[in-house]
């Protein structure tokens, strides 16, 4: 890699497809002398893999990350399909939305080995009906996803277990939990569902191609009686390796609700800088409760579709 690669300028590197597949009990892996079937060391082989390139990505440039190339010179862009680029475009900006939210979970996962994908039964394990096979899953523990499978499907029946009330992403509606409930899912606007008593971090700047754009927000699924909904959203300069000398900090956004108030508060902690001076706070706009801020200060509130959107001047920062 650092002959063929690195040395010819390539900045970085992707490693895909490089999976076997070996199902046969016949075959046989070296084993490190002890034998045993190729078929099991198929994830030992991609890691050794990816070790690999990441060694000699670390020696050649530490500071880089990876990416893609295709030797035949190939090439699949959205505006290659007219059809569906919109939607493929909705979709991408949805990834881009929820970046943060996927960049906490992967942070949570080198530190202690938490999935981010996991099956419902995981975060449900008392609920029976999370054991039935099915495409539902958890991204975390607070997002649900139920995709769309079929060709022209435009709908979606959901289990949402048992234990906690869940908040549609796209319209802010709540729905008890213990039901089956059928929701639009067009292809892209898949059905994704907030579990009651989570914060969850987001990209909300407007997104442009060729110029990315960052800035922090939290939408919250508060509890519909007292308690505190929590999330937390790790952060670093998202490019270099100056995380691992401790250059990252990390948002605790809490809502504390009773029946009359729910009660916001921020913080930031670490020695790496707190990159926003304002955040944006979404609650069902179902939800008429007052809202106070304790170490923050309510600049605008306005409606968003099914959210009500708060932008918070953070203590510490102009107003």
């Amino acid at each position: 890699m650092t002959d063929t690669l690195l040395r010819h300028g390539i900045a970085s590197t992707w490693n895909d497809n490089n999976e076997f597949e070996i199902w046969t009990k016949n075959a046989l892996a070296h084993g490190f002398g002890k034998p045993y079937p190729a078929h099991q060391a198929k994830v030992l082989q991609t890691l050794i893999m990816m070790r690999a390139s990441r060694d000699a990505q670390r020696a050649y440039a530490p500071d880089f990350s990876i990416h893609s190339w295709n030797d035949d010179g190939t090439v699949n862009e959205p505006w290659m399909h007219p059809e569906a680029t919109r939607q493929v475009a909705d979709l991408i900006k949805l990834r881009y939305r929820l970046l943060p939210y996927l960049y906490h979970l992967l942070w949570e996962s080198t530190q202690h080995y938490d999935p981010v994908l996991r099956p419902t039964f995981a975060e449900f394990p008392q609920d029976p009906r999370c054991y039935v096979d099915g495409d539902d899953l958890m991204l975390g523990a607070s997002l649900l996803f139920a995709p769309v499978v079929e060709p022209g499907q435009t709908e979606r029946e959901v289990w949402l277990p048992a234990g906690a009330r869940w908040v549609s992403y796209w319209s802010g509606e709540a729905f008890a939990s213990d039901q089956r409930v059928v929701l639009p899912a067009p292809w892209d606007q898949p059905v994704m569902l907030l579990r009651e008593g989570s914060v969850i971090p987001l990209n909300v700047a407007q997104q442009h191609f060729a110029r990315p754009a960052d800035s922090r927000g939290f939408m919250v699924a508060p509890h519909q009686g007292s308690g505190i909904a929590r999330g937390e959203c790790f952060e670093d300069d998202g490019e270099s390796q100056a995380w691992r000398s401790g250059e990252y900090g990390c948002w605790t956004v809490s809502v504390a609700s009773d029946a009359a108030t729910l009660a916001v508060s921020v913080d930031w902690t670490g020695q790496w800088r707190r990159p926003f001076d304002s955040i944006e706070i979404f609650i069902p706009a179902a939800d008429a409760r007052h809202v106070v801020t304790a170490n923050a200060t309510i600049r605008e509130q306005t409606r968003v579709e099914g959210w009500t959107r708060l932008i918070l001047a953070l203590a510490g920062s102009a107003a």
